[in-house]
């Protein structure tokens, strides 16, 4: 399900408080190296009915921010809120209006991502690098030059929830590697299979057509 058709304009809908940070030219800061692992909380129940969206806005950032990613996960709550809430312009959700809208995008090929850095307005988007950021902290020990990992072949232009749930998921210890997590597993690993790795990822999470 896509929202083409739902922001007609660059009227601003609200001040986006997390995950946006700038650097000096103006660009969103990545957010490849961002730890997860201390970030285990007791989860909460999932949100499955418009009734269990909180009519006032909640107090905290942290919390708007969860409820805007449970509205994007659930295709029911995404069409409610499409249909009841997005042309209501005074509703506290429509402050995550970008982030809910860019998580409904299809998955795209690798030249439509790449093109999208350049993008001027990138509301709900982060920029990620296929082969991680925090492998240019180690470039001397993999043998990356720096020009690879911020090179226009590395550099792309996904959702901002996507990013997250990617970020989140080469933190995470798997089976699969191991038992280690991805990021883990990939020291030592040549470009290639840091590059594989990321477009794995990438299709995974629904950013890149298989």
């Amino acid at each position: 399900m896509t929202f083409d058709g739902l922001v007609t304009n660059d009227e601003e809908i609200g001040e986006i408080e997390e995950f946006i940070e700038f650097d000096e030219s103006g660009q969103f800061e990545d957010f490849d190296a961002t730890d997860f692992s201390n970030a285990k909380r007791r989860p909460l129940p999932p949100i499955d009915d418009p009734s269990q969206l909180p009519s006032l806005r909640p107090e905290t950032t942290q919390e708007i921010n969860r409820i805007a990613r449970e509205v994007s996960r659930n295709p029911y709550l995404s069409l409610y809120y499409v249909a009841t809430i997005a042309e209501s312009g005074g509703h506290w959700l429509n402050e995550k209006r970008a982030e809910i809208k860019a998580d409904q995008d299809p998955p795209k090929s690798i030249a439509e991502l790449h093109d999208a850095v350049s993008r001027t307005d990138k509301r709900g988007y982060d920029r990620h690098h296929i082969v991680e950021q925090s492998a240019a902290e180690t470039a001397e020990k993999y043998g990356f030059p720096e020009n690879w990992i911020n090179g226009p072949d590395n550099l792309v232009l996904i959702p901002r929830y996507k990013h997250e749930k990617i970020t989140a998921w080469y933190n995470t210890q798997n089976k699969e590697f191991g038992g280690v997590s991805p990021r883990k597993y990939l020291q030592g690993k040549d470009w290639r299979e840091h590059r594989a790795m990321g477009l794995r990822a990438m299709r995974e999470f629904g950013v890149l057509k298989p």
